[in-house]
């Protein structure tokens, strides 16, 4: 279903510098924009990750599932993903890094 802007929701948008503009797009462009910005962020991460030496294809699912992992990691402790870190941040941040490969290889193993 799509629809064209109220003149009611132009107001808001003018007044508030925001709407909701919901039944605009159809679901099938709503899917596609959802797996382009997942894709995005997987990119932006993995660019991340190329800092700390990890280089690797994104699309590759093994990849993208140890990408998602260190998604999960780095909102665990974000103060250790920035250039300047002390020795025990560096020795934290390994650790993270190793227990996230260790549950993927765990999680490889069970399947």
């Amino acid at each position: 279903m799509n629809r064209a802007v109220t003149a009611a929701e132009r107001e808001d948008y003018e007044r508030d510098g925001v709407v909701c503009l919901r039944g605009i797009f159809p679901f099938e462009w709503i899917g596609f924009l959802a797996a382009a910005a997942e894709e995005a962020k997987l990119a932006d991460l993995n660019a991340e990750l190329s800092h700390l030496g990890f280089t690797s294809e994104f699309r590759d699912p093994l990849y993208k599932e140890f990408v998602t992992e260190m998604a999960s990691v780095r909102q665990s402790d974000p103060d250790l993903w920035g250039q300047v870190l002390t020795p025990v941040q560096r020795d934290r941040r390994a650790r993270l890094v190793q227990g996230a490969v260790q549950r993927l290889r765990a999680n490889r193993e069970r399947e």
